[in-house]
C-alpha cells in the first residue's frame, strides 16, 4: 500500500480544542478506513489517503449495537446525513462515521450531536437503517437485522471528456428507503467506491433494485445518473464522463 507524498508531508491532522485550566481534554481520533483506502483503478495497488476526525469526548454521543444476519462479522454501519437542499449531489449523503462490526455482530460509533440516519449493509444482504436524533453525551442502541438479497453487477469506466482517465473518482450509490423512526424517504448511501489511475470499476456486487449513482473529481461538475437498475444475475454496464 502507498501513501502519496506521504515520506514528504506525513499526515496532517488539523482541529482546533480548547485547554482548560485544571482540566482535563480528552480526544478521540477517529481513522475512517473505508473513506481512507482508495482502489488505483484496475492496476491492483492500493493507496492511502487517510481520513481523521477529531472528536471531544464531552461532546460526544455514542450510538452501539449488533447486527444479525447469516454470518458473524464485517457488516459496515455509517451515520449519515441527508441533505436535500446541498447544492452539489455528492454532499446531499455525508458519511460522519462508519465500522464494521466485530466477531460477535457488536459495533459502536462515536458522534457529534445531530440527526443521523444509521445505515447497516454487507454484500448480499439488503441494507437496513435508522433516524436517530443523537443529543450530547446520551448513548443510544440500536440493533439491526439483515435479511439475504438477490444481486447483481455493475461495471464502467469513469474518464474526462469522454477520453482521459480520472486520476481519482470517488462514487456513491444511493437508495431511497424509509428508515425505522422517520416518517419520510431519504436518500442513503448503500455502498461507495474510490476509484483511482484507471478510471474502471468492474463487477461492483448490490442488492437488486434503482439507484442513483453519483460520481465526483476534482475540479469537474459532479454526475448524477437516476433510475439506474440493478437486475438479479446481470451485470449492469454504466460509464460516467466528466464534461
Amino acid at each position: 500500500m502507498k501513501i502519496p507524498s506521504g515520506l514528504q508531508t506525513g499526515i496532517k491532522i488539523v482541529h482546533g480544542f480548547d485547554i482548560n485550566e485544571n482540566q482535563t481534554t480528552e480526544l478521540i481520533l477517529d481513522f475512517d478506513a473505508s473513506e481512507s483506502v482508495v482502489e488505483a483503478g484496475s492496476s491492483g495497488q492500493w493507496l492511502l489517503k487517510p481520513t481523521i476526525k477529531v472528536l471531544d469526548t464531552k461532546e460526544c454521543s455514542i450510538i452501539s449495537g449488533t447486527v444479525e444476519f447469516d454470518g458473524t462479522e464485517g457488516v459496515l454501519v455509517s451515520a449519515q446525513i441527508y441533505d436535500s437542499d446541498a447544492p452539489d449531489p455528492k454532499d446531499r449523503v455525508i458519511i460522519q462515521a462508519s465500522t464494521s462490526t466485530d466477531e460477535n455482530g457488536s459495533y459502536t460509533i462515536f458522534l457529534q450531536p445531530s440527526s443521523y440516519n444509521i445505515v447497516a449493509y454487507k454484500d448480499e444482504y439488503d441494507p437496513d437503517c435508522a433516524r436517530i436524533v443523537a443529543e450530547s453525551n446520551i448513548s443510544y442502541t440500536q440493533d439491526f437485522a439483515l435479511s439475504t438479497a438477490s444481486t447483481g453487477t455493475i461495471s464502467g469506466r469513469i474518464t474526462i471528456d469522454g477520453g482521459t482517465d480520472v486520476q481519482h473518482a470517488p462514487i456513491s450509490f444511493r437508495q431511497l428507503a424509509q428508515c425505522e423512526g422517520s416518517s419520510e424517504e431519504e436518500q442513503i448511501q448503500v455502498k461507495s467506491l474510490n476509484v483511482a489511475n484507471g478510471g474502471s470499476y468492474n463487477n461492483v456486487l448490490l442488492p437488486e433494485g434503482t439507484y442513483t449513482v453519483v460520481a465526483s473529481t476534482f475540479g469537474r461538475a459532479t454526475q448524477e445518473l437516476f433510475d439506474v437498475e440493478i437486475m438479479a444475475g446481470a451485470d449492469t454496464q454504466l460509464d460516467v464522463i466528466f464534461p
